[in-house]
């Protein structure tokens, strides 16, 4: 988890990041303006995942990167890390 915290803070300046318990997860998904990101592997995603999740597995680093970059950075972003 701390990669992925340290990943999302180097990317973007003025990047608040910060790690929520299951409950407030829910709550802030349920915001329309919200981007869920999946960064499990894709045999993970398919057993299962969030409605409208975005895969961004996390193992194929440049794909992960260009996903990252790609990102609009006046929405927040919810990433999802364990099933």
């Amino acid at each position: 988890m701390n990669y992925l915290i340290n990943l999302f803070k180097s990317r973007a300046s003025n990047t608040n990041v910060e790690v929520v318990e299951k409950s407030e997860f829910k709550k802030r998904i349920a915001n329309s303006d919200v981007k869920i990101i999946d960064v499990r592997t894709p045999l993970e995603f398919n057993r299962g995942h969030i409605e409208g999740a975005s895969i961004s597995n996390i193992f194929n680093k440049n794909k992960f990167l260009k996903d990252l970059k790609s990102l609009n950075k006046k929405n927040p972003v919810c990433v999802l890390s364990i099933g």
